[in-house]
């Protein structure tokens, strides 16, 4: 007998009616959860300090009960959920701050000053001024590299609220090593850029009311929020809307091939969208089966010439005519006046154009998944994308930037939609870093600029080799997975569960072990 371990995923359920009275009540309580979202991102924004020192858990816990009130539609828990939401959501945004940080001592100061008087300088006046910092790293003689012992110094102080106040053992001894001077300055230095990057959050903005409520209405009773109701011949499933002060019952859509299985105990949220009411749940599924590992190609994903091509020199484009068509209507809209009214209806044009562009990109990777299930296919490699590379150049042939194309068209989700398809299929999709797969050569492993001389055309510098760029490109994502030296990079790739490989995330200043590890293993061939 075959084991199967659960994996978790979300349903989204969807109101089929609600009358005029019930859907304006819990209009309000959507209003209601978002104003009192702005009201504690602001406190948020206010407390940035002690936030980015505290714990999510311990922020929340500690200031969630200055929203909570009696008159609430909502109960204390629902409001200690949306501000534990909240806290999150600005603790990530920290996070990435901090982590983005890049920690320099300074080492010295030039000024140089004009000499002689000008038109419009004086003599005397400043010229320039050069900072030059301390190395990260110094090398001894010995030929190891030895980190600076005052950047994870400051690496730590800054996530402290007051650095001044430091008591950590370990810290007080490193920084004791230090005369009375150095070691003010450090604190002072460390106090400096904790403010600077705090001052860099901005105040996050709530535009929907979506909040979380718990899987029973009360836990005494534990009456469970979904209901069957089997003798009503028009509404069978219902949904009960839990408030402060009365149940609300609403009749929701059921579809008996999507909707054979809902969790009624979990938390769910709760969205409010036009006139209706969505709840969204996670079940425990099946986790997904995978076919026995034949046939793997790569594939590079653009928006210029094609939608993607195969390392097997296949080429899979899309409609230009129809894109075009999307821009044009996309373009007309936003010369559009912009009144609040007309604003209002050009967002709500604009997304069922972009949901129009969606379905169709979807479509094209459905046929393409199909034509790789024909032929034996059970692997595929991409890029790990993120198509930022042209964000500010204008594609002319659509007479739109880059970054308003891939926007519209949602190409940042492409690698999702290859997940979601291809693992109903049993067939593994593979990531993998994408630096450097264009201007590398898939024979000779060449990488440099030149070799990209014009954009269509691939021509090696070192070896001479010639190829479509896009093909080329291809080869070099499938040699990523092909490769075992590649393929087992701890550096590059991870494995989840299924043995699918993960390009891990590297920073673009550490794109060289990308380089390195590529390089080497052709050093290693030859």
């Amino acid at each position: 007998m075959e084991l199967f371990t659960l994996a978790t995923k979300t349903t989204r359920h969807c109101s089929a009616f609600a009358n005029i009275g019930k859907l304006q009540t819990i209009k309000d309580i959507n209003t209601f959860v978002l104003n009192i979202k702005n009201a504690m991102s602001l406190f948020c924004f206010q407390h940035i300090n002690e936030l980015a020192s505290s714990k999510t858990l311990a922020f929340a816990n500690k200031y969630y009960k200055n929203f909570c009130s009696q008159n609430a539609p909502i109960s204390n828990w629902e409001i200690q959920q949306v501000f534990i939401d909240v806290t999150t959501r600005y603790r990530v945004h920290i996070k990435k701050l901090f982590e983005n940080k890049r920690i320099q001592v300074q080492n010295s100061i030039t000024y140089d000053y004009y000499k002689q008087n000008y038109k419009d300088k004086k003599k005397g006046d400043l010229k320039s001024k050069e900072i030059t910092y301390r190395p990260i790293k110094t090398k001894l003689a010995t030929g190891k590299l030895v980190t600076s012992p005052i950047v994870p110094l400051l690496k730590y102080l800054i996530h402290l609220e007051d650095p001044t106040t430091v008591v950590n053992p370990d810290i007080l001894e490193r920084l004791n090593t230090f005369d009375e001077n150095k070691r003010n300055r450090i604190l002072a230095l460390a106090k400096q850029i904790r403010e600077n990057l705090l001052a860099r959050c901005k105040l996050i903005t709530f535009h929907t009311g979506t909040y979380l409520k718990d899987g029973y209405l009360t836990s005494a009773k534990k009456k469970e929020t979904i209901i069957e109701d089997l003798t009503n011949t028009k509404y069978q499933l219902w949904y009960i809307y839990k408030t402060r002060f009365n149940d609300i019952y609403i009749p929701l859509q059921l579809n008996k091939k999507y909707h054979k299985q809902f969790n009624k105990n979990r938390c769910h949220l709760v969205k409010v969208t036009g006139n209706k009411i969505q709840i969204l749940t996670t079940i425990d599924t099946a986790d997904p089966f995978f076919k026995d590992v034949g046939r793997a190609i790569g594939i590079d994903v653009n928006v210029k010439h094609n939608l993607l091509s195969t390392s097997d020199g296949e080429f899979v484009d899309y409609d230009r005519d129809f894109v075009k068509k999307i821009v044009k209507m996309l373009q007309k809209y936003d010369k559009q006046k912009k009144t609040e009214e007309e604003r209002l209806k050009t967002n709500k044009k604009t997304q069922k154009l972009t949901r129009k562009a969606e379905w169709y990109f979807r479509y094209l990777i459905f046929k393409f998944l199909n034509d790789c299930e024909k032929k034996g296919i059970t692997d595929i490699v991409m890029e790990d994308l993120s198509l930022s590379d042209k964000t500010f150049i204008l594609n002319k042939e659509f007479n739109v930037k880059y970054s308003r194309l891939i926007r519209l068209l949602r190409l940042a989700n492409l690698k999702n939609w290859f997940l979601q398809q291809a693992e109903k299929r049993g067939i593994r999709v593979h990531t993998t870093p994408a630096y450097y797969t264009s201007q590398q050569c898939n024979v000779c492993g060449c990488i440099d600029r030149e070799n990209r001389q014009k954009q269509e055309e691939f021509s090696c510098v070192e070896c001479g080799h010639t190829d479509n760029a896009d093909l080329n490109a291809a080869k070099n994502i499938f040699l990523r997975y092909s490769a075992d030296v590649l393929r087992n990079n701890g550096s590059m790739h991870t494995f989840d569960a299924y043995g699918r490989m993960v390009a891990k995330e590297i920073r673009y200043r550490y794109r060289a072990t990308v380089r390195k590890a590529v390089q080497g293993m052709y050093a290693f061939n030859s």
